[in-house]
């Protein structure tokens, strides 16, 4: 399952079978938790999400200096004459060259499918906590059909 949450709860209930107001408060209580945990798993999706479009921006922002520098050195080896500067240069370039595979690799790992993922995740996760939400509501509202009879 590799950490993704691939669960819609679509919550079917039947307030009838709560018989007191403590049974109430119990769930209530305790769907309380379950909306809390919920809210707190979003909170940590949402850092993570902004996190990998910041790493995505550097990546491709490395990407560019990097193409800037080889477009920069074979301007200046198409100028040099044949020499130790101009096999400086020449070697230089080919670093930047296996720099770029290396970073180019880094950006096209997957990223984008993860974060689909994740995204798609964090569309579940709010759908939960509002089925947790309207739920609470209906506990209440029996809550207090149970205390007014």
């Amino acid at each position: 399952m590799n950490g993704t949450i691939n669960k819609l709860y679509f919550m079917a209930y039947n307030l009838s079978v709560l018989t007191s107001v403590a049974n109430c408060e119990d769930v209530i209580q305790s769907t309380q938790l379950e909306k809390s945990s919920l809210e707190l798993r979003k909170s940590r999706l949402t850092q993570y999400l902004n996190n990998s479009v910041s790493n995505v921006d550097f990546i491709q922002g490395e990407l560019n200096a990097i193409a800037a520098q080889i477009a920069d050195l074979d301007v200046t080896i198409a100028a040099l004459a044949d020499g130790d500067l101009k096999s400086t240069k020449i070697a230089e370039r080919y670093r930047l060259l296996s720099r770029q595979i290396t970073v180019g690799k880094k950006l096209n790992s997957g990223m984008g499918e993860i974060h689909a993922e994740r995204q798609h995740d964090l569309v579940v996760i709010e759908f939960n906590i509002a089925e947790k939400t309207t739920f609470l509501a209906a506990l209440e509202a029996r809550k207090v059909e149970l205390q007014a009879a």
